[in-house]
Protein backbone atom coordinates (compact mmCIF):
# COMPACT_ATOMS: atom_id res chain seq x y z
CA UNK A 1 0.00 0.00 0.00
CA UNK A 2 1.58 3.00 -1.06
CA UNK A 3 2.57 5.78 1.75
CA UNK A 4 -0.04 8.32 2.37
CA UNK A 5 1.40 12.26 0.71
CA UNK A 6 2.59 13.91 3.28
CA UNK A 7 0.90 17.41 4.18
CA UNK A 8 1.35 20.74 3.22
CA UNK A 9 0.72 23.93 4.06
CA UNK A 10 -0.15 24.84 0.36
CA UNK A 11 -3.92 25.01 -0.09
CA UNK A 12 -4.44 24.73 3.69
CA UNK A 13 -3.05 27.91 5.32
CA UNK A 14 -5.86 30.88 4.59
CA UNK A 15 -4.48 33.77 2.82
CA UNK A 16 -2.98 36.81 4.64
CA UNK A 17 -1.64 35.07 6.97
CA UNK A 18 2.18 35.75 7.58
CA UNK A 19 5.33 35.54 10.33
CA UNK A 20 6.22 38.58 12.17
CA UNK A 21 9.90 39.91 12.44
CA UNK A 22 11.62 39.14 15.26
CA UNK A 23 11.25 42.82 16.71
CA UNK A 24 6.84 42.41 16.77
CA UNK A 25 5.46 42.21 19.89
CA UNK A 26 4.52 38.86 21.34
CA UNK A 27 2.12 37.87 24.09
CA UNK A 28 3.67 34.47 25.72
CA UNK A 29 6.96 32.68 25.86
CA UNK A 30 6.58 29.49 25.85
CA UNK A 31 9.96 27.00 26.97
CA UNK A 32 10.49 23.13 27.26
CA UNK A 33 12.30 22.58 30.87
CA UNK A 34 15.91 20.21 30.74
CA UNK A 35 15.60 17.00 31.67
CA UNK A 36 17.54 14.10 31.09
CA UNK A 37 19.08 13.68 27.51
CA UNK A 38 22.54 14.01 25.88
CA UNK A 39 22.76 17.28 25.34
CA UNK A 40 22.78 17.01 29.75
CA UNK A 41 24.98 14.14 29.92
CA UNK A 42 26.13 14.39 33.76
CA UNK A 43 23.89 15.78 36.89
CA UNK A 44 25.80 18.45 37.21
CA UNK A 45 25.28 19.50 33.66
CA UNK A 46 21.42 18.97 34.40
CA UNK A 47 21.33 21.05 37.32
CA UNK A 48 23.44 24.17 35.69
CA UNK A 49 20.84 23.91 32.82
CA UNK A 50 17.93 23.77 35.28
CA UNK A 51 19.00 26.83 37.00
CA UNK A 52 19.68 28.68 34.18
CA UNK A 53 16.40 27.83 32.22
CA UNK A 54 14.98 29.25 35.62
CA UNK A 55 16.98 32.35 35.54
CA UNK A 56 15.56 33.16 32.14
CA UNK A 57 11.83 31.99 32.57
CA UNK A 58 12.31 34.59 35.73
CA UNK A 59 14.26 37.37 33.80
CA UNK A 60 11.53 37.01 30.83
CA UNK A 61 8.32 36.69 33.13
CA UNK A 62 9.37 40.63 34.56
CA UNK A 63 8.11 41.63 30.97
CA UNK A 64 5.10 39.17 29.82
CA UNK A 65 3.78 35.72 30.60
CA UNK A 66 5.79 32.10 30.44
CA UNK A 67 4.46 29.00 30.19
CA UNK A 68 7.43 25.98 30.60
CA UNK A 69 6.51 22.40 29.55
CA UNK A 70 8.36 19.75 31.33
CA UNK A 71 8.70 15.83 31.25
CA UNK A 72 6.51 13.82 33.48
CA UNK A 73 7.71 14.16 37.13
CA UNK A 74 9.50 17.23 36.57
CA UNK A 75 6.71 19.75 37.21
CA UNK A 76 7.28 19.96 40.97
CA UNK A 77 11.49 20.41 40.82
CA UNK A 78 10.89 22.96 37.75
CA UNK A 79 8.87 25.25 39.90
CA UNK A 80 10.88 24.99 42.95
CA UNK A 81 13.62 26.70 40.77
CA UNK A 82 11.33 29.08 38.56
CA UNK A 83 9.13 30.51 41.57
CA UNK A 84 5.68 32.14 41.79
CA UNK A 85 4.15 33.59 38.06
CA UNK A 86 5.67 31.10 35.72
CA UNK A 87 3.24 28.55 34.88
CA UNK A 88 4.28 24.81 34.28
CA UNK A 89 2.46 22.25 32.55
CA UNK A 90 4.12 18.25 32.16
CA UNK A 91 3.90 16.82 28.40
CA UNK A 92 6.41 14.16 27.36
CA UNK A 93 9.99 15.86 26.19
CA UNK A 94 13.17 14.42 24.55
CA UNK A 95 15.20 17.50 24.57
CA UNK A 96 14.65 21.27 26.06
CA UNK A 97 15.05 23.30 22.89
CA UNK A 98 11.58 25.64 22.15
CA UNK A 99 12.73 27.73 19.47
CA UNK A 100 13.42 24.49 17.22
CA UNK A 101 10.46 21.42 18.18
CA UNK A 102 7.83 24.46 18.87
CA UNK A 103 5.50 25.78 16.24
CA UNK A 104 6.29 28.78 14.39
CA UNK A 105 2.98 31.67 14.75
CA UNK A 106 1.99 33.39 12.21
CA UNK A 107 -1.00 36.02 11.96
CA UNK A 108 -3.31 38.07 9.70
CA UNK A 109 -3.28 41.62 9.76
CA UNK A 110 -6.58 42.56 9.32
CA UNK A 111 -8.27 40.74 12.05
CA UNK A 112 -4.99 39.59 14.58
CA UNK A 113 -6.44 36.14 13.95
CA UNK A 114 -3.36 33.35 15.27
CA UNK A 115 -2.47 30.34 13.63
CA UNK A 116 0.47 28.21 14.23
CA UNK A 117 2.24 26.19 11.83
CA UNK A 118 3.81 22.76 12.92
CA UNK A 119 7.13 21.57 11.08
CA UNK A 120 8.01 17.88 10.79
CA UNK A 121 11.11 17.83 13.64
CA UNK A 122 13.18 14.77 12.86
CA UNK A 123 16.27 15.19 15.95
CA UNK A 124 18.10 18.04 13.39
CA UNK A 125 18.39 16.15 10.54
CA UNK A 126 18.13 12.26 12.39
CA UNK A 127 21.26 12.65 14.23
CA UNK A 128 22.68 9.46 16.07
CA UNK A 129 22.38 11.52 19.51
CA UNK A 130 18.97 12.58 19.08
CA UNK A 131 15.67 11.27 20.36
CA UNK A 132 12.31 13.00 19.00
CA UNK A 133 9.33 10.82 19.34
CA UNK A 134 8.12 13.22 22.05
CA UNK A 135 9.76 16.63 20.58
CA UNK A 136 8.31 15.98 17.28
CA UNK A 137 4.23 16.18 18.61
CA UNK A 138 5.30 19.73 20.82
CA UNK A 139 4.31 21.91 17.81
CA UNK A 140 0.85 20.72 18.09
CA UNK A 141 0.83 20.77 21.73
CA UNK A 142 1.92 24.38 22.56
CA UNK A 143 -0.83 25.09 19.95
CA UNK A 144 -3.51 23.66 21.62
CA UNK A 145 -2.45 25.27 24.88
CA UNK A 146 -2.34 28.56 22.99
CA UNK A 147 -5.64 28.29 21.31
CA UNK A 148 -5.12 28.35 18.14
CA UNK A 149 -5.42 26.21 14.63
CA UNK A 150 -2.01 24.34 13.71
CA UNK A 151 -0.93 23.52 9.99
CA UNK A 152 0.65 20.50 9.73
CA UNK A 153 3.23 20.07 7.30
CA UNK A 154 5.66 17.27 5.75
CA UNK A 155 8.26 19.19 5.44
CA UNK A 156 11.34 19.22 7.92
CA UNK A 157 12.58 22.31 9.56
CA UNK A 158 13.25 24.12 12.99
CA UNK A 159 12.74 27.32 14.03
CA UNK A 160 16.13 28.45 13.92
CA UNK A 161 16.48 27.43 10.29
CA UNK A 162 14.88 30.58 9.51
CA UNK A 163 14.44 34.32 9.23
CA UNK A 164 12.11 36.97 8.61
CA UNK A 165 12.00 40.10 7.97
CA UNK A 166 8.11 40.94 8.41
CA UNK A 167 8.08 42.02 4.79
CA UNK A 168 8.27 39.16 2.98
CA UNK A 169 11.81 38.07 2.78
CA UNK A 170 13.33 35.01 4.32
CA UNK A 171 16.41 33.82 5.06
CA UNK A 172 17.15 30.27 4.63
CA UNK A 173 20.44 27.76 4.54
CA UNK A 174 20.99 25.38 2.17
CA UNK A 175 22.55 22.57 4.63
CA UNK A 176 19.55 22.94 6.26
CA UNK A 177 16.05 22.89 4.49
CA UNK A 178 18.01 20.74 1.79
CA UNK A 179 19.59 18.69 4.31
CA UNK A 180 19.34 14.89 2.63
CA UNK A 181 18.72 13.67 6.55
CA UNK A 182 15.76 16.29 6.45
CA UNK A 183 13.99 16.53 3.21
CA UNK A 184 15.42 13.90 1.13
CA UNK A 185 14.87 14.80 -2.86
CA UNK A 186 13.41 18.15 -2.32
CA UNK A 187 14.12 20.82 -4.90
CA UNK A 188 14.68 24.48 -3.57
CA UNK A 189 11.81 25.48 -5.46
CA UNK A 190 9.43 22.75 -3.71
CA UNK A 191 11.23 23.90 -0.37
CA UNK A 192 10.13 27.82 -0.82
CA UNK A 193 6.64 26.45 -2.27
CA UNK A 194 5.91 25.12 1.04
CA UNK A 195 7.76 27.87 3.40
CA UNK A 196 5.89 31.04 1.64
CA UNK A 197 3.06 28.98 1.71
CA UNK A 198 3.40 28.97 5.45
CA UNK A 199 4.93 32.21 6.39
CA UNK A 200 3.25 34.86 3.91
CA UNK A 201 6.80 35.24 2.23
CA UNK A 202 7.41 35.49 -1.12
CA UNK A 203 10.84 36.02 -1.55
CA UNK A 204 13.56 33.49 -0.40
CA UNK A 205 17.48 34.58 0.49
CA UNK A 206 19.90 31.38 0.28
CA UNK A 207 22.77 31.34 1.98
CA UNK A 208 25.11 28.36 1.25
CA UNK A 209 25.66 27.05 4.75
CA UNK A 210 26.20 28.29 8.37
CA UNK A 211 29.36 28.45 11.14
CA UNK A 212 31.92 25.32 10.69
CA UNK A 213 31.03 24.87 14.43
CA UNK A 214 27.63 24.30 13.73
CA UNK A 215 28.86 20.74 12.12
CA UNK A 216 30.15 19.11 14.76
CA UNK A 217 28.47 16.70 16.87
CA UNK A 218 25.74 18.66 18.49
CA UNK A 219 25.10 20.73 15.81
CA UNK A 220 22.37 21.68 13.87
CA UNK A 221 24.11 21.41 10.27
CA UNK A 222 23.62 25.44 9.72
CA UNK A 223 20.74 27.35 11.24
CA UNK A 224 20.45 30.29 9.92
CA UNK A 225 20.09 32.18 13.17
CA UNK A 226 23.79 31.65 14.41
CA UNK A 227 24.98 33.32 11.00
CA UNK A 228 22.56 36.35 9.78
CA UNK A 229 19.36 38.21 11.24
CA UNK A 230 17.35 40.65 9.96
CA UNK A 231 17.90 43.80 12.15
CA UNK A 232 15.03 45.58 10.55
CA UNK A 233 13.37 45.61 6.64
CA UNK A 234 16.39 45.85 4.10
CA UNK A 235 19.16 45.45 6.96
CA UNK A 236 20.58 42.45 8.04
CA UNK A 237 23.49 41.93 10.68
CA UNK A 238 25.78 39.24 9.47
CA UNK A 239 28.56 37.34 11.54
CA UNK A 240 31.71 37.77 10.33
CA UNK A 241 35.20 36.38 11.14
CA UNK A 242 38.07 38.63 10.70
CA UNK A 243 41.20 36.25 11.37
CA UNK A 244 42.10 34.71 7.83
CA UNK A 245 43.54 31.38 9.56
CA UNK A 246 39.96 30.48 11.24
CA UNK A 247 37.73 28.08 9.75
CA UNK A 248 34.89 30.44 9.50
CA UNK A 249 36.94 33.16 7.66
CA UNK A 250 36.02 32.07 4.28
CA UNK A 251 32.74 30.92 4.82
CA UNK A 252 32.03 34.40 6.41
CA UNK A 253 33.12 36.25 3.27
CA UNK A 254 31.20 33.90 0.85
CA UNK A 255 27.61 34.62 3.15
CA UNK A 256 27.80 38.07 3.22
CA UNK A 257 28.88 37.76 -0.52
CA UNK A 258 25.54 36.46 -1.17
CA UNK A 259 23.77 38.78 1.29
CA UNK A 260 24.95 41.92 -0.24
CA UNK A 261 24.09 40.82 -3.85
CA UNK A 262 20.59 39.31 -2.84
CA UNK A 263 17.54 42.01 -2.89
CA UNK A 264 14.35 41.29 -0.42
CA UNK A 265 10.33 40.80 -1.50
CA UNK A 266 10.66 44.95 -2.15
CA UNK A 267 13.20 44.96 -4.63
CA UNK A 268 15.75 46.75 -2.27
CA UNK A 269 19.42 45.77 -1.76
CA UNK A 270 20.19 44.22 1.59
CA UNK A 271 22.47 46.25 3.70
CA UNK A 272 24.93 44.16 5.45
CA UNK A 273 26.05 45.22 9.44
CA UNK A 274 29.04 42.90 10.03
CA UNK A 275 29.54 42.01 13.10
CA UNK A 276 32.95 40.58 13.96
CA UNK A 277 33.45 37.65 16.27
CA UNK A 278 36.32 36.35 18.49
CA UNK A 279 38.96 35.30 16.57
CA UNK A 280 40.32 32.79 19.23
CA UNK A 281 38.03 30.58 21.77
CA UNK A 282 38.34 28.49 24.22
CA UNK A 283 36.39 25.80 25.55
CA UNK A 284 37.71 25.35 29.64
CA UNK A 285 41.42 25.86 28.65
CA UNK A 286 41.39 22.77 26.32
CA UNK A 287 41.77 24.64 23.09
CA UNK A 288 40.62 26.89 20.54
CA UNK A 289 37.21 26.11 18.89
CA UNK A 290 35.33 27.87 15.93
CA UNK A 291 31.77 28.06 17.34
CA UNK A 292 30.57 31.87 17.46
CA UNK A 293 27.20 33.17 16.88
CA UNK A 294 25.09 36.06 15.96
CA UNK A 295 21.89 36.45 16.17
CA UNK A 296 19.82 40.22 15.91
CA UNK A 297 20.51 43.87 16.62
CA UNK A 298 20.40 45.19 20.22
CA UNK A 299 18.04 47.58 18.44
CA UNK A 300 15.73 44.72 17.30
CA UNK A 301 12.11 45.91 18.38
CA UNK A 302 12.96 49.45 17.25
CA UNK A 303 13.02 50.58 13.92
CA UNK A 304 16.19 52.28 14.42
CA UNK A 305 19.43 50.85 13.15
CA UNK A 306 21.20 48.60 14.30
CA UNK A 307 24.02 49.97 17.46
CA UNK A 308 26.64 47.67 18.73
CA UNK A 309 26.01 43.83 18.51
CA UNK A 310 28.01 41.50 19.74
CA UNK A 311 29.18 37.87 18.91
CA UNK A 312 29.04 35.38 21.23
CA UNK A 313 30.21 31.93 21.96
CA UNK A 314 27.90 29.28 20.97
CA UNK A 315 27.76 25.98 22.22
CA UNK A 316 26.95 23.25 19.70
CA UNK A 317 23.14 22.80 19.43
CA UNK A 318 22.11 19.51 21.23
CA UNK A 319 18.95 20.65 22.78
CA UNK A 320 16.63 23.45 21.97
CA UNK A 321 13.98 24.80 24.22
CA UNK A 322 13.21 28.61 25.03
CA UNK A 323 12.65 30.03 22.05
CA UNK A 324 13.95 29.63 18.03
CA UNK A 325 12.05 29.03 18.05
CA UNK A 326 6.24 29.40 20.09
CA UNK A 327 2.46 30.25 20.51
CA UNK A 328 1.46 33.12 22.37
CA UNK A 329 3.08 35.61 24.16
CA UNK A 330 2.88 39.55 25.50
CA UNK A 331 5.66 41.85 23.56
CA UNK A 332 8.97 41.08 23.29
CA UNK A 333 11.05 40.00 20.06
CA UNK A 334 12.39 36.65 20.86
CA UNK A 335 16.07 35.14 19.69
CA UNK A 336 19.25 36.50 20.74
CA UNK A 337 22.61 35.46 21.55
CA UNK A 338 23.59 36.39 25.77
CA UNK A 339 25.37 39.09 24.29
CA UNK A 340 23.07 40.49 21.11
CA UNK A 341 19.37 41.32 21.37
CA UNK A 342 17.95 39.37 19.18
CA UNK A 343 14.18 38.25 19.15
CA UNK A 344 12.53 35.32 17.18
CA UNK A 345 9.42 37.13 15.92
CA UNK A 346 8.01 33.63 14.01
CA UNK A 347 5.45 31.90 16.07
CA UNK A 348 8.04 29.28 16.06
CA UNK A 349 12.81 30.07 16.01
CA UNK A 350 11.59 30.88 15.98
CA UNK A 351 6.24 32.29 16.09
CA UNK A 352 4.39 35.52 16.25
CA UNK A 353 1.99 37.35 14.31
CA UNK A 354 0.14 40.94 15.62
CA UNK A 355 -3.16 40.79 16.66
CA UNK A 356 -5.59 39.82 19.53
CA UNK A 357 -4.14 36.88 21.56
CA UNK A 358 -7.17 34.52 21.13
CA UNK A 359 -8.12 31.72 23.78
CA UNK A 360 -6.24 31.10 26.46
CA UNK A 361 -6.19 27.49 28.44
CA UNK A 362 -8.14 28.29 31.70
CA UNK A 363 -5.67 29.75 34.69
CA UNK A 364 -3.56 31.36 31.87
CA UNK A 365 -2.93 35.31 32.76
CA UNK A 366 -4.97 37.56 30.27
CA UNK A 367 -1.92 38.99 27.81
CA UNK A 368 -2.20 42.79 26.16
CA UNK A 369 -3.76 41.75 22.45
CA UNK A 370 -0.59 42.21 20.74
CA UNK A 371 1.57 40.18 18.25
CA UNK A 372 2.49 36.34 18.08
CA UNK A 373 4.99 34.87 17.32
CA UNK A 374 7.59 32.41 18.22
CA UNK A 375 11.13 31.96 19.11
CA UNK A 376 13.49 29.12 21.26
CA UNK A 377 17.03 28.72 21.89
CA UNK A 378 20.14 27.38 20.34
CA UNK A 379 21.90 24.38 21.92
CA UNK A 380 24.95 24.17 24.16
CA UNK A 381 27.67 21.52 24.78
CA UNK A 382 28.08 19.63 27.66
CA UNK A 383 31.50 21.58 28.66
CA UNK A 384 28.96 25.07 28.57
CA UNK A 385 28.90 27.10 31.94
CA UNK A 386 25.28 27.64 31.93
CA UNK A 387 25.20 29.95 34.88
CA UNK A 388 27.26 32.33 33.00
CA UNK A 389 24.96 31.83 30.06
CA UNK A 390 21.89 33.35 31.71
CA UNK A 391 23.92 35.76 33.41
CA UNK A 392 24.71 37.67 30.19
CA UNK A 393 21.45 36.81 28.80
CA UNK A 394 19.83 38.72 32.09
CA UNK A 395 22.32 41.40 32.14
CA UNK A 396 21.58 42.19 28.57
CA UNK A 397 18.18 42.17 28.87
CA UNK A 398 18.06 44.63 32.09
CA UNK A 399 20.97 46.56 29.95
CA UNK A 400 19.36 46.64 26.83
CA UNK A 401 15.81 46.60 27.52
CA UNK A 402 15.64 48.67 30.83
CA UNK A 403 11.60 49.42 29.87
CA UNK A 404 10.57 45.76 29.34
CA UNK A 405 9.36 44.89 26.20
CA UNK A 406 12.25 43.75 23.93
CA UNK A 407 13.44 41.23 26.51
CA UNK A 408 12.32 38.21 24.25
CA UNK A 409 14.56 39.02 22.03
CA UNK A 410 17.30 38.53 23.63
CA UNK A 411 16.25 35.22 24.75
CA UNK A 412 15.60 34.13 21.59
CA UNK A 413 19.62 33.60 21.16
CA UNK A 414 19.76 31.39 23.62
CA UNK A 415 17.32 29.32 21.58
CA UNK A 416 15.46 27.60 24.72
CA UNK A 417 12.27 28.89 24.23
CA UNK A 418 9.43 30.04 21.60
CA UNK A 419 7.03 33.10 21.66
CA UNK A 420 3.77 33.31 20.41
Amino acid sequence: MPDAPAPSLRGTVPPGFRMPPEWAPHLRTWMAWPGPNPTFATETALASAERAWAEVARTVRRFEPVTVLAGPGRAEGARALLGPGVDVLERPLDDAWMRDIGPTFVTRADDGTRAALDWTFNGWGAQEWARWEHDAKIGGEVAALAGVTAYRTGLVNEGGGLHVDGEGTVLLTETVQLDPDRNPGLSRAEVEAEIHAGLGTSKAVWLPRGLTGDYGRFGTRGHVDIVAAFARPGVVVAHTQPDPAHPDHEVCKEITGVLRAARDAAGRPLEVVEVPAPTVLEVDGGGPTTRTSITTSATAGSSSAPSTTRATPRPPRSSAASSRTAPSSPSTPARSSPFTAASTASPSRNRRRPGAHGAEPPGFPAPRPQSTWAGSAGNMAEWFDWSVYASFATYYAGSFFPGGTPTAQLMNTLGIFAVG
